[in-house]
């Protein structure tokens, strides 16, 4: 995972919590706190905070979907608020895109944004190099469920028929991989 690889290149040590009660075997001997998911990191930033541990937060909330899936605005009042809380009291939010970034903070009360490519590998950042002369660069991934609104908000046909399209010209490396993972849904054998 390219958050848990992030965290070990930045701490001494780093403890995965799968579960609320390895959260509270470990939390006393915590500096810091890293939550995926807002909405469902909630109860672990109240604890975190009373325990006066520093919380860093992330996930990938959509304020708006033009494919037409599920947004912030259409999801329950509970989402909604455990979302808006966790926004304004982390210590540091990670938005995982410009566009999020972007549409987070015009619409909500966000404390310390920042921006985080979690799908950059440390050593190299894409977009300071130039994609033609890289022949390591051959691999790209995409995670996203297998559904229907998934697959069109990431644009994951587009993607196929440019690569189709490049591979027709003679233009993409012989060596390109792309990798598509996720848990499968409605729209994967269509994909």
């Amino acid at each position: 995972n390219a958050d848990f690889a992030a965290l070990e290149a930045a701490c001494d040590e780093v403890v995965a919590c799968s579960s609320l009660l390895d959260f509270f075997k470990n939390i006393s001997k915590a500096d810091y706190v890293y939550c995926w998911w807002w909405s469902r990191s909630f109860h672990i930033l109240l604890i975190s905070k009373l325990l006066n541990k520093k919380v860093f937060m992330t996930g990938a909330l959509h304020m708006f979907d033009e494919s037409g899936g599920p947004d912030f605005y259409n999801k329950s009042f509970f989402f909604r608020l455990f979302n808006r809380l966790s926004l304004k009291f982390a210590d540091v939010n990670l938005l995982i895109s410009k566009s999020q970034l972007m549409q987070i903070t015009s619409h909500l009360n966000v404390k310390n944004p920042a921006l985080y490519y979690p799908s950059l590998t440390n050593k190299k950042n894409l977009y300071n190099l130039p994609l033609r002369n890289e022949q390591d660069l051959c691999h790209f991934s995409v995670i996203c469920w297998m559904n229907k609104d998934q697959l069109k908000r990431k644009g994951i046909f587009y993607v196929i028929d440019a690569i189709s399209e490049l591979n027709h010209r003679n233009s993409i490396p012989k060596n390109f991989k792309l990798t598509i993972a996720g848990k499968k849904g409605n729209y994967t054998e269509q994909l």
